[in-house]
């Protein structure tokens, strides 16, 4: 079956501004990660999806200076995929509490292959914000996504199991807002302590019929992650949204640090193995050609 690739980065670190790949490491969840700190352009991603029947891939914003114009990174990749083919959709960032918003993200919309916005945590405009749930709550942030809305861009959310109360708030109140949960809602690995809380938050979002969830991120959590051991989370995430609402992202090339690309395709396939045909197809394709218009 054709698979979309419905979540992966590229950058160019002659070309583009990424503090967290060009100046000193950070701390971030997914420890170590001297391995990305070297180009990852579309060249490597063509390399690595090469014979797996990917079709259109989705690029979502990879850090670019916050500082800086965000529009930059998104001219960028609209050059690439002309030039190239991929990506077929770009998921920009932008500030949505800054006060000229609106025309950050009608300068995004000017490159024809935009499609939404990822915002991971407050940014210049909120300095005062610590975390998402307070991001989601907040009434500047709260205006740039209404505008964000209206301008019919989709929003991919980074949202952990103690963030999901307030995401579930953003969902209901802007119902006919598009938001896609990215890397199964960070399900929490090996540690079945926080399984309760993160089954309920992703219920509650799954009964939110404008969430999508993203089968993706599964080094996030666990860098050794096996089949059997996601294979629970990916099953509930399924259960929960129908593959209707379900799709698959490599997260590559951050997901390079826990498996290959034929590994994490390979094991995708065989998680949605006893699905009926047409359910595997949305799960691979067809939920991301439609949530992101490809």
């Amino acid at each position: 079956m054709d698979i979309v690739d419905a979540h992966h980065h590229l950058w160019d670190l002659e070309h583009g501004r990424y503090p967290w790949l060009q100046g000193p490491p950070v701390k971030l969840t997914i420890g170590d990660y001297a391995d990305l700190r070297r180009d990852y352009t579309v060249a490597h991603l063509q390399a690595d999806i090469a014979g797996h029947g990917v079709v259109a891939s989705v690029h979502v914003q990879a850090d670019w200076d916050e500082h800086g114009d965000p529009v930059d990174e998104t001219a960028w990749l609209q050059a690439v995929a002309d030039a190239h083919g991929f990506p077929h959709a770009i998921v920009a960032y932008a500030d949505l509490a800054a006060p000229d918003v609106q025309r950050t993200l009608e300068r995004h919309c000017a490159h024809p292959n935009m499609r939404g916005i990822r915002m991971l945590r407050p940014g210049p405009a909120t300095p005062g914000l610590v975390g998402a749930a307070a991001m989601f709550d907040d009434a500047r942030w709260r205006h740039g996504f209404a505008v964000l809305t209206e301008l019919g861009l989709s929003f991919d959310m980074r949202v952990t199991t103690p963030e999901m109360n307030a995401a579930v708030r953003l969902a209901r109140d802007f119902p006919q807002a598009t938001i896609i949960v990215n890397h199964l809602g960070f399900a929490p690995g090996r540690d079945p302590a926080l399984a309760p809380a993160w089954r309920e938050g992703v219920a509650a979002l799954a009964a939110c019929p404008n969430v999508a969830m993203k089968i993706s991120g599964f080094a996030i959590v666990d860098r050794a992650w096996t089949l059997d051991a996601i294979r629970p989370w990916v099953a509930f995430a399924l259960e929960r949204f129908a593959p209707e609402r379900c799709l698959f992202g490599s997260n590559y090339p951050v997901d390079r640090l826990g498996a290959t690309y034929a590994r994490i395709v390979e094991a995708t396939r065989s998680l949605i193995s006893d699905l009926p045909p047409a359910a595997q197809a949305a799960v691979l394709a067809g939920t991301a050609r439609r949530v992101y218009r490809i």
